[in-house]
C-alpha cells in the first residue's frame, strides 16, 4: 500500500505528524504490529491444539479396547516374569512403562 502525500494549496508536501501520517495510511506501530502477529498465532495456536486433543480424544477411545485385551493376560503371569519386565520397563523404557500402567488402570 502506497503512503498518501498529502499537499497543501500549493502543491508543496504537507508536513504532519508521524502518528497522523501513521493514522491515515492504516499502518501500525512495530509493537502493535508484532502484538497483532503473536495474538493471531495464538488463536491459531488454540484451534489446532483444540482440534488434535479431539482427534486424540477419538484415538484413545478406539485404542483403550485393544490396550484391554493385550493387558488382561499379564495379572495372570507368573510372579517371577511379571517382576523382571516390571524392572525392564522402570529402567530401559520409562515411558513405556507409565504407558503399561495407564492403560492396566484405565477402566
Amino acid at each position: 500500500m502506497a503512503a498518501k502525500i498529502l499537499r497543501n494549496a500549493d502543491g508543496r508536501p504537507q508536513h504532519r505528524s508521524i502518528d497522523a501520517a501513521i493514522k491515515d495510511n492504516k499502518v501500525l506501530p512495530q509493537p502493535l504490529q508484532e502484538r497483532k502477529e503473536a495474538e493471531t498465532l495464538q488463536q491459531e495456536a488454540e484451534r489446532y491444539i483444540a482440534r488434535e486433543q479431539q482427534a486424540l480424544v477419538l484415538l484413545a477411545s478406539q485404542i483403550a479396547p485393544i490396550a484391554r485385551s493385550v493387558t488382561a493376560p499379564l495379572p495372570a503371569l507368573p510372579e517371577d516374569l511379571a517382576k523382571r519386565l516390571k524392572r525392564y520397563y522402570k529402567t530401559a523404557r520409562p515411558s513405556a512403562w507409565c504407558r503399561l500402567t495407564q492403560a492396566l488402570s484405565a477402566p
